[in-house]
Formats: structure tokens, sequence, C-alpha cells
């Protein structure tokens, strides 16, 4: 039977945007709690094997998607995946998560998550100079907060958000965007969720599929024909 477990992954949050009152900096911590809540203490499915693998194929540029589905947040962000990160060159990728814009070791990865997917951008033209500013704008954005309300902000960033910026400060168009209208009354949050882009619509945008972890076998080729069609 699965139960809530408590781990040491819980911690304060100190890095919120200025001016955030006491309300939204306790409310934004709660959600952090109750998001990263393990349900179940089974060992992630990533393996060596799929890091020895991705590590030999990914380059600077690269997307990555990963899904992790041993905590609560996995029942909310995605089928497939559940957070998107950008592959920056010697083993390093930038990433937003609750603690904000930071930086995290692509190997890492493996002991975080159940699934991985690389993407590489479709770029037609100058692709080593739209790589290059796409990776300029991300680190420039290491230190904001997290955006815990999905207010599609400049001044914060949630993990969907920082791709789509950084690549398009590069000219270069994901073919994903919002699905509606943000509204800014951060209450709005559930409503939020449904209409904010997720890592798995990345599956559907201007990318090439590079890698599929060995966890998704039996999905490789829903994931590929997603890829290959634009549909999800």
């Amino acid at each position: 039977m699965t139960k809530i477990v408590r781990l040491n992954n819980y911690h304060r949050i100190n890095n919120f945007p200025k001016r955030s009152s006491l309300f939204k900096r306790v409310l934004s911590q709660a959600i952090f709690i109750f998001l990263v809540t393990k349900i179940t203490l089974r060992k992630n499915h990533l393996e060596e094997a799929d890091y020895l693998m991705a590590n030999k194929l990914v380059e600077p540029g690269d997307l990555i998607l990963a899904g992790g589905f041993r905590a609560v947040s996995g029942f909310f962000m995605g089928k497939f995946f559940t957070h998107s990160l950008l592959y920056i060159g010697q083993g390093e990728c930038i990433h937003a998560d609750s603690d904000g814009v930071d930086t995290i070791s692509f190997k890492e990865l493996f002991t975080a998550y159940d699934n991985l997917t690389i993407l590489r951008p479709q770029i037609k033209e100058n692709y080593d100079g739209t790589i290059k500013k796409t990776i300029v704008f991300a680190r420039a954005q290491i230190g904001k907060p997290y955006d815990f309300y999905l207010e599609h902000r400049h001044d914060r960033y949630f993990c969907t958000q920082l791709i789509n910026d950084s690549f398009k400060s590069a000219g270069f168009d994901t073919g994903v965007g919002i699905k509606d209208k943000i509204r800014q009354n951060f209450l709005w949050i559930f409503w939020r969720i449904r209409k904010v882009v997720k890592a798995d619509d990345f599956l559907r945008g201007n990318f090439d599929t590079i890698f599929i972890s060995q966890g998704l076998e039996e999905k490789n080729q829903i994931i590929k024909n997603i890829s290959a069609n634009k549909v999800l």
C-alpha cells in the first residue's frame, strides 16, 4: 500500500520575488511541501545504462524532459514528463525549480527521475549561434525565483517558461505556447496548472527526439508518434 513519506528534501524556500507578501511566501512554502511529498518508497526507474547512452548523445542546447512520478507533483504536471531543463554543456543543465533558476548536473537527473528524453531543436539556420544565444539568456536568469503561481512574468520563472523564453530570445519558435490568457489573480493557481505549458507539450513542438530512456520502452512508439504527428 502506498503511503505518505516525509523526506529530507523538504526545506525552507528563501528565494522569493522582491515585495512578495508574507501570505504568498507561506503559501508558496506550503505548495512546495505538498508537491514534493513522496507517495512511494520505490527506487527511481532510470538506470546507469540510460545515463551512459544519453551522455554520449546530449549536446549543448538540447531540451531535457524528465519525469518524476514518486511525488505528488507527478499527478499534476504531465503524463510522461514533469520537468524541463536546458543542457548547456560540460555535464550541466539550467532549470527552474522550487529554489529558483539554477544549474544542476546532468548525471544527477538519473538518480532523481523515472523517465527522461532528449529533444533537439529544429533550427534551420545558424544553429550554433542560436544555441549560444539561448544559453546566454538562460544563464542570465540564474538566481531569479521560482514562479509558484505560474503568472508568466519575467522576474521569476517556472520550468517550461524558462525554456520557451530562452529559445525565443534567440529567435527560435519552440512551437509551444500558453494555451490561454493567464489570469493575473494568483488564487487562480489550479486553473493555471491546466492551462500552462507542461513538459509533455514540447513533444509536439519543433524538436527532434534524440533519446528515450529504457523505462519508457513500452511508450517509445507513442512518444515518437506524438513527436512526428505533433499531436498530444
